[in-house]
């Protein structure tokens, strides 16, 4: 099992993701059920960093990664690029368990649909994890988003262009199934008239320091059920987006 980079800029030496550890943990996933593999004599546990074991420029699984926030791995399945036909049935027998239990790993993390707080519409957004400096996007045609992550706890960021960022503490994420966190942004544009500006401003500084006041008219940007400082500075990060 052959995972990212391929190629960081490095040559060939081990180049590893922000994801390392997760791209080890998936390739085990696979190996594990692979004997031939996972007794591999050149690469322990059957699994290694692609630009490690030899640097390749262009390879599709770091474009996937870098510019489609897709995880992606290589399987090398025989030493030979044209096995006989009559090979075929026992690499199926080494493979099949291996491609099943490789499947279901990408129901492991953080997963959930992002959506405008108003009209419920699908929202294409950014999921940010702390710590990891590789974002995952939501699809705009439906709003659905899946971060792969490793059980533990994490903290996460969602922002969308004119919408109020949200921020999520302490998410845990288990070995099972993905946690869901659906998510609903409000845009920053209160009014609805296609601009952030004064005229929004003006709602919020007519709901300002409300609190429990639900969503306050759409003043309460951060869905705290306050209008405070914090709606104000995601209100002047989005200021005048959208005007002309």
């Amino acid at each position: 099992m052959n995972y990212p980079y391929d190629d960081d800029g490095k040559g060939s030496v081990d180049s590893p993701t922000p994801d390392d550890l997760l791209f080890e943990e998936v390739s085990r996933r696979y190996s594990m059920y692979n004997l031939p593999m996972w007794n591999s004599p050149h690469f322990p546990d059957g699994i290694t960093n692609g630009a490690a074991w030899y640097s390749i420029s262009g390879g599709m699984q770091d474009w996937n990664y870098r510019y489609s926030s897709c995880n992606e791995v290589t399987i090398e399945i025989s030493n030979i690029k044209k096995p006989n036909a009559s090979q075929i049935p026992a690499y199926w027998a080494d493979n099949k368990d291996s491609m099943l239990n490789y499947l279901e790993a990408v129901h492991i993390g953080v997963r959930g649909v992002v959506t405008d707080r108003s009209t419920g519409a699908p929202v294409w957004a950014q999921i940010q994890v702390e710590g990891n400096s590789h974002s995952v996007f939501t699809d705009p045609n439906v709003g659905d988003y899946h971060r792969m992550l490793l059980p533990g706890v994490y903290n996460l960021t969602v922002s969308a262009p004119r919408y109020a960022s949200r921020f999520f503490t302490n998410v845990t994420v288990t070995d099972g199934p993905a946690t869901c966190l659906d998510i609903e942004l409000a845009d920053t544009d209160i009014n609805s008239d296609g601009g952030v500006d004064l005229l929004d401003f003006a709602i919020l500084a007519a709901h300002w320091y409300q609190t429990g006041c639900g969503q306050c008219a759409g003043a309460d940007l951060t869905g705290d059920e306050n209008v405070d400082t914090d709606d104000l500075q995601q209100f002047f990060a989005n200021w005048l987006v959208g005007i002309e």
